[in-house]
């Protein structure tokens, strides 16, 4: 059971507050002919980089984790009813349950991909002591 229903809607929140930031790296700085001035702003622009390439990672990591997660409750909820209900399960279910497949080992491996995500924001004074522990 994943207990954090909270902690990816919190750190979608941090990404585009993180987003916001990188935009305003580019706002921030002009550049003069003085090379003093071309290098700082080449470091800038490779932090603002940075930093969209870490939004744009952390995003397709949350992404993936809420496909597979309604893929996973999808299922879920099909079964109950295909064995709850006058429905008897299909063909397609059958030859999944057969062979072994199941999307447990998928949902977990999402919510330790999430927890990984979480790791870069640990440092946030509003993530919490529960986040911490998982």
């Amino acid at each position: 059971m994943w207990p954090f229903d909270d902690l990816v809607p919190w750190l979608r929140a941090r990404i585009a507050e993180d987003r916001l930031r990188a935009d305003h790296l580019a706002e921030d700085f002009t550049v003069t002919t003085a090379p003093e001035d071309v290098v700082e702003a080449v470091y800038e622009v490779a932090d603002q980089r940075a930093l969209l390439a870490a939004c744009d990672a952390y995003t397709a990591v949350l992404d993936a984790h809420d496909r597979i997660a309604a893929t996973a409750e999808h299922e879920a909820r099909e079964f109950v009813r295909n064995m709850n209900g006058p429905h008897r399960p299909s063909p397609e279910y059958e030859r999944k349950r057969e062979s072994g497949w199941h999307r447990e080992g998928q949902v977990r491996g999402a919510q330790i991909a999430v927890l990984g995500v979480a790791l870069a924001f640990r440092h946030r004074p509003d993530f919490r002591e529960e986040w911490r522990g998982a």
